[in-house]
């Protein structure tokens, strides 16, 4: 589901609802599944993540032991934060934190197209013209 999350803790310390709206607003494609299933009702431990367009990124980090815990215009999300330190392989450091989350479902953007950039539909975006490479040196 495409949403524009706002995090309403930093650090596991409240923000204001001002701060939250203009500072944390991302959108992205949200992810709710089980990181632990149990087959009785209610025991799985679940991630929330929140994906880039490419669908191989998090947008923030994701939430551990997430839960929902509010519906009404969107989704309320508690769970906790985990941040990494650093890009080790084994033996991963991170720093954990609570964190809430609240969920607006938007329309998806409009994909982008192979337009040039004065708009021609048959100029491919790729497209230079002359030697820009020696007209760059040329200026210096």
């Amino acid at each position: 589901m495409y949403c524009e999350v706002f995090r309403y803790l930093f650090e596991g310390q409240a923000l204001s609802t001002k701060e939250a709206v203009r500072l944390t607003r991302r959108t992205g494609e949200l992810v709710y599944i089980p990181r632990l299933h149990d087959p009785r009702r209610g025991r799985s431990l679940m991630i929330a993540m929140l994906l880039a367009e490419n669908g191989n990124s998090y947008v923030i980090p994701l939430l551990n032991r997430a839960c929902v815990v509010e519906v009404r215009s969107g989704l309320l999300i508690e769970g906790t934060e985990i941040n990494p330190r650093g890009r080790a392989v084994k033996n991963i450091k991170t720093d954990t934190y609570p964190q809430r989350w609240f969920c607006r479902p938007i329309p998806r953007p409009a994909p982008t197209t192979g337009v040039g950039s004065r708009g021609d539909p048959g100029e491919p975006t790729n497209v230079t013209r002359g030697n820009s490479r020696s007209a760059h040196f040329r200026e210096r």
